[in-house]
């Protein structure tokens, strides 16, 4: 069997992206399509440890304070002997690292599996721009680029003026994580008021938008429970202009009021077990979100689901078909889907927890997306037609 070599700069959580890597490498290995590598910074972080344990072979290499060309350098070596199909990466540096790898040897394909791309970062405007002529420059050592939403596709083609033949759309896709929930018992009731956010603590996931919509919703005489299902990111504790820290949400809840309503519930591997007994998912975010994991789990077990209209999220969830949809940062327009949705009896939500799950179950299983990927490889030559 050749290989898929994943390259991982994003080492600590095991969320997310990391968990897309994962997941689709077992999923090549269960399909015998080829035999999962991972080059990451540090071979003893957990993200490594799920393919060590899934008999994967992982090697370190330093990414972070490296020059790229360096980096490439010591890749290239360690494949060196070795039946390599595929180098694939899923963020933008990482896959410069992949390009220069790929400039060495040619023999090596590169497919960039783009989450999120250069416009939905944090960086200045004028980086940007230098990221999006750096992409230019080197896209001739991408053979494809597989972005997660028509969005991303339109990005690479318009502002990196990358060859639209190179670049494909297609979303992520997920595991069912458990049965899905039964209709209401209490029809002609409204739904019980508790929510689940599921979301490490960064800036862009906009958990202090659904801290002041509860306090809006409280001061209405509609008190909401919250369990924030998530841990704090790397890197977020120190920085200051962070306001989105895990203590920050508890500083805000305790000055708006709303702290015994809100759940500090950390992180988990069991996001079933969290949001089992809660009815509805909300995700606010406000920047930098593809198709959110978090979104198609929870349809995957027929929750409600509601998101800000961020980027891929409009590409999954139809408004008032399959979910309900609000402007990022927008708490007044949070409040009143929610003011809504508990004041209303839970038969109104049915059909579109049913429609979430059918559109779930039609376009974003982790199966169906495999099975689009695979053909992609085959287009480019790297897997056997049968």
């Amino acid at each position: 069997m050749r290989e898929i070599v994943f390259i991982s700069r994003k080492i600590s959580d095991i969320g997310g992206i990391p968990g897309q890597m994962f997941r689709l490498a077992e999923n090549l290995y269960e399909r015998r399509v080829f035999r999962p590598v991972l080059v990451c910074p540090d071979r003893n972080c957990g993200f490594a440890g799920l393919f060590i344990e899934a008999g994967f072979e992982v090697f370190d290499v330093p990414m972070e304070k490296t020059e790229i060309s360096s980096t490439a350098k010591k890749i290239i070596h360690i494949l060196e002997n070795r039946d390599v199909a595929v180098i694939q990466s899923h963020l933008f540096r990482e896959s410069l690292i992949a390009r220069a790898v790929r400039k060495r040897r040619p023999d090596i394909r590169h497919v960039f599996r783009a989450q999120t791309y250069i416009d939905g970062s944090s960086i200045p405007r004028w980086q940007k721009n230098l990221h999006h002529i750096l992409d230019k420059i080197t896209s001739r050592w991408v053979d494809c680029y597989v972005v997660n939403g028509q969005y991303l596709a339109d990005e690479i083609v318009n502002r990196s003026k990358v060859n639209p033949n190179k670049v494909i759309a297609l979303l992520n896709g997920r595991n069912q994580i458990g049965p899905p929930d039964k209709p209401c018992d209490k029809p002609n009731e409204p739904l019980p008021a508790r929510i689940a956010m599921v979301a490490n603590f960064r800036p862009v996931k906009g958990h202090d938008c659904l801290i002041k919509a509860l306090a809006l919703l409280k001061k209405r005489n509609l008190p909401i429970t919250a369990r924030l299902i998530g841990g704090e990111s790397a890197g977020n504790v120190s920085d200051k202009r962070n306001q989105n820290t895990k203590s920050a949400i508890r500083k805000l809840s305790e000055e708006l009021g709303v702290s015994e309503q809100v759940e500090f519930y950390g992180s988990t591997k069991d996001v079933f077990g969290a949001i089992e007994e809660i009815p509805v998912v909300v995700l606010p975010a406000n920047s930098e979100e593809g198709v959110p994991n978090c979104l198609l789990e929870a349809m995957s077990v027929r929750k409600l689901v509601i998101a800000s209209k961020m980027n891929g999220v409009g590409e999954i969830i139809k408004h008032g078909k399959t979910g309900l949809l609000h402007k990022p940062k927008d708490f007044i327009a949070l409040a009143e889907i929610l003011e809504k949705i508990f004041t209303t009896p839970a038969e109104k939500w049915e059909q579109m927890r049913n429609q979430a799950l059918q559109i779930w179950q039609e376009k974003f299983t982790l199966d169906k997306m495999t099975d689009k990927l695979v053909n992609i490889y085959r287009e480019l030559g790297l897997i056997n037609h049968d």
